[in-house]
């Protein structure tokens, strides 16, 4: 459906899902693996997004503070996987026999303040704000026609309005796969705020023709 949540829920409930019949198939003697990748955002070579890029999570998120105007560099850390090489990691791994029947995370461990990187590339007109003004912000103008419709999307793409959300920190380690990894010479690298500046700033154009076209 239409539904943003309902996508999200459908999202994780099929990787739920996938993972638990994969698990089945272990017990009778099939080899293989679990895959859990990171936030996946763009290729590291050419900064190019998916095709339906307003369906990346991590782009809508990113974009919907574009739009509103602000953004709070305290609560803007992520994780950023670039496609190409989560792809790369995942085919060092799949055939290697000693660690089948395993599940890996598959992740860049280097955070990237995306907030800070949005803030100082001076590509776009926004205010660097605390996050007690972020949150004053939101409750003061969520019924404003001009920044409802992206309050509410960056509400639901961070999981804030689910009411189901367990908001207990987990951290996630993949120092295991990490190792192996290294050992076949990967190794994730310090995402350039340049390019995540430059990277946001083609897929909000490239959206935007979108929308014109």
């Amino acid at each position: 459906g239409d539904n943003i949540e309902e996508r999200t829920n459908i999202y994780v409930k099929t990787k739920y899902e996938g993972e638990t019949i994969t698990t089945k198939y272990q017990k009778v003697g099939v080899k293989t693996n679990i895959y859990r990748v990171g936030n996946l955002a763009f290729m590291s070579d050419s900064l190019k997004g998916q095709e339906n890029i307003s369906d990346n999570a991590f782009f809508s998120r990113l974009n919907c503070l574009i739009n509103m105007g602000w953004i709070c560099p305290q609560i803007s850390r992520e994780a950023i996987s670039p496609v190409d090489l989560t792809a790369r990691a995942i085919t060092l791994l799949f055939d290697k026999a000693f660690i089948q029947n395993k599940i890996h995370h598959v992740f860049n461990t280097k955070i990237s303040n995306v907030g800070e990187a949005i803030y100082q590339s001076k590509l776009f007109n926004i205010q660097k704000v605390s996050v007690r003004e972020f949150i004053s912000n939101i409750v003061n103008f969520i019924d404003d026609p001009k920044y409802q419709h992206f309050i509410e999307l960056y509400l639901l793409h961070k999981r804030w309005l689910d009411k189901n959300h367990n908001t207990t920190y987990i951290e996630i380690l993949q120092n295991r796969t990490g190792a192996i990894l290294k050992e076949y010479g990967f190794e994730w690298p310090e995402i350039n705020p340049n390019d995540i500046a430059t990277y946001l700033n083609k897929e909000c154009s490239r959206e935007e023709n979108g929308k014109n076209s």
